[in-house]
């Protein structure tokens, strides 16, 4: 079963962008975006949606359709994709 951060992985360089770019336009650090892909760190639900519209194969459904084993939790009323 592929995790998120692979999946985002894949995604980003598909779309020929560097960690530092993606991280750039979607508002975090590098940090935060290797953590994800290394799946070290947990990604808000607000950060997917960002991280969608510079990515546009991000596909919402298949995330939210048990592609992932840990989709969502909650956390201080804010949701997280587990990488």
């Amino acid at each position: 079963m592929l995790r998120f951060g692979q999946y985002l992985h894949n995604k980003r360089q598909q779309a020929g962008l560097t960690v530092e770019v993606l991280a750039k336009r979607v508002g975090l650090s590098k940090s935060m975006i290797s953590q994800v892909e290394n799946g070290k760190n947990s990604i808000s639900l607000e950060s997917l949606f960002d991280l969608k519209k510079i990515l546009p194969s991000i596909k919402l459904g298949d995330i939210l359709d048990e592609q992932f084993p840990v989709v969502c939790s909650r956390c201080k009323g804010k949701g997280y994709l587990r990488s």
